[in-house]
């Protein structure tokens, strides 16, 4: 778990709470106060050819152009708003034999759109803590370049999209993962250091192409 220092500047990054929702359905402003209700992400994202293609030739300068106020953090990374970078995948090489450390730094949580053995394609990488109740939704932030709904950003979302994760924060913290059904509903809860290459095979089953949202530092 994190040392109190540590959370205490994680939380720090919660006035982006564009992007965050309560388990309630309700989204939280950085007062605390309540606001309108969260965009639901309970409708599928939309998949086509186009669509992957664009995907997968995305680069750095398109993130930025898409998130004003992003900069970039590492080759592969772009941090578009406190706590939340969009993750490139490999350039080269089989992704599959390369170590997941090397994508996902130190006291994330990373999602990957596909699994590690089909070379990752595009994440997101989360480092704030989220308090008691709120949940960071996916169903706010556009597919690929995670320009938020906020801002008018339109087309397809990151919900539904989740195929792999590794939970690379520190020992013991916990993340939790959920589903839209008319609530949030938890489907897998992940303990640091934790690693699932595909998220058809899970403790909890097949959850594959079902989160909707999570929770960063659940405890």
């Amino acid at each position: 778990m994190r040392s109190q220092n540590v959370v205490l500047r994680r939380f720090a990054g919660l006035a982006a709470a564009i992007v965050a929702g309560s388990l309630f359905g309700i989204s939280a402003t950085a007062s605390g106060a309540s606001a309108a209700p969260s965009p639901d992400p309970s409708t599928p994202s939309s998949d086509s050819t186009s669509l992957a293609t664009r995907a997968e030739k995305m680069t750095v300068e398109d993130i930025l152009r898409a998130n004003p106020d992003a900069r970039r953090v590492r080759t592969n990374a772009v941090n578009i708003s406190p706590g939340i970078d969009v993750i490139l995948p490999p350039a080269d090489g089989d992704a599959s034999t390369l170590a997941e450390a090397e994508l996902c730094d130190y006291y994330h949580l990373c999602v990957w759109e596909h699994s590690i053995a089909d070379g990752f394609g595009v994440g997101l990488g989360f480092y704030d803590c989220q308090p008691s109740g709120v949940v960071v939704n996916l169903g706010a932030m556009r597919y690929p370049d995670g320009a938020s709904v906020g801002t008018g950003a339109s087309g397809p979302k990151w919900n539904d999209r989740i195929s792999s994760f590794e939970n690379n924060q520190t020992p013991g913290t916990a993340t939790s993962f959920y589903n839209w059904t008319g609530s949030w509903t938890n489907v897998l809860d992940s303990y640091a250091f934790d690693r699932v290459s595909n998220l058809r095979y899970t403790v909890r089953g097949n959850v594959n192409d079902i989160i909707d949202a999570v929770h960063v530092c659940t405890s």
